[in-house]
């Protein structure tokens, strides 16, 4: 009398398995390709001056949003699969995939430096620490860097800002989890909850930018930029209710995905950091926009593929 539901149950298992496992690779290969779009707009903006993409900035926009995502994805589903979070198993899973790479990648820049502008070798001694430390961005907040008009060849760690902001995400993250968890058992309020104060950080980039003097504390500031970032972690709360649209809904949300990743386009090619609208609003929409483009990604469809 058992044995027939009991055969049935794995036979459950199994398909659902199997489902998952396909949901899983479609929705990979087109968040990988959303990051490979990133990394290609980012690198046409670094051929000033005569970049195709002068605003191919927008691509680090693209980056946040996905790395909240998915941070947030993987401390929910930990959450919900063991009822806690490591958080200092979490956290050194975290430095171990970055710091390896960023060590590489210090010393290439050392010997190309030394061997092809050695004058770069002097901003690399001064970036170097505060890089692989993760604050890079507050040590060029409080040097005044500027991101858009620096004079000469940029330090080749400048980039390492952006990790910067990553890692100091990555150890706010599971307080945020732990916390929405805490006071919201309900995901689509934790979600709202997420977008109420991604509108307050977005607020603070629009009244500390001034137009015509230096951006770098709004751009490089983890508290700034952490809108763009928590678009992302409220898109992981609302990921279940994207899952469970109807064939019409998931369609009317890829055709909205690839007139997103047009703006998207537009974006990169007209753009320019000194622009007073981005600042204010437009990084926030930008990262409202790039939110649906990853959404398009996890329906299925043709962004799923990209």
């Amino acid at each position: 009398m058992t044995s027939v539901p009991r055969l049935s149950h794995d036979d459950s298992d199994t398909n659902i398995a199997s489902e998952t496992a396909q949901k899983n690779t479609s929705y990979l290969t087109g968040v990988n390709g959303l990051r490979a779009l990133g990394i290609i707009a980012v690198i046409l903006y670094h051929l000033r001056p005569t970049s195709p993409a002068p605003g191919g900035f927008i691509g680090v926009t693209l980056f946040f949003v996905i790395s909240g995502f998915l941070v947030t994805r993987s401390l929910l589903r930990e959450l919900d699969a063991e009822n806690e979070i490591a958080i200092g198993r979490y956290l050194i899973r975290r430095v171990s995939r970055l710091w390896p790479s960023m060590v590489v990648v210090t010393a290439f820049s050392a010997i190309a430096s030394f061997v092809f502008s050695p004058s770069l070798l002097v901003k690399m001694h001064d970036d170097a620490i505060p890089a692989l430390a993760f604050f890079s961005n507050w040590f060029y907040i409080f040097r005044d860097v500027p991101y858009f008009a620096q004079a000469g060849l940029p330090s080749p760690l400048t980039h390492f800002w952006f990790v910067a902001v990553i890692m100091q995400f990555y150890v706010l993250a599971p307080v945020i989890v732990l916390l929405l968890r805490e006071f919201f058992r309900s995901r689509g309020k934790a979600a709202l909850v997420v977008l109420f104060f991604t509108v307050c950080f977005a607020c603070e980039m629009a009244l500390l930018f001034e137009p015509g003097s230096d951006s770098s504390r709004v751009y490089y500031g983890l508290d700034t930029r952490l809108a763009e970032i928590l678009v992302g972690v409220a898109l992981a709360y609302g990921e279940g209710c994207i899952e469970r649209l109807n064939a019409l809904q998931t369609r009317l949300l890829q055709c909205a995905s690839w007139c997103g990743l047009a703006y998207l386009v537009v974006v990169s090619i007209y753009a320019r950091g000194y622009m007073t609208w981005l600042y204010r609003g437009g990084f926030f929409a930008s990262a409202l926009v790039c939110a649906i483009v990853v959404s398009g990604a996890i329906v299925p469809g043709a962004m799923s593929r990209v």
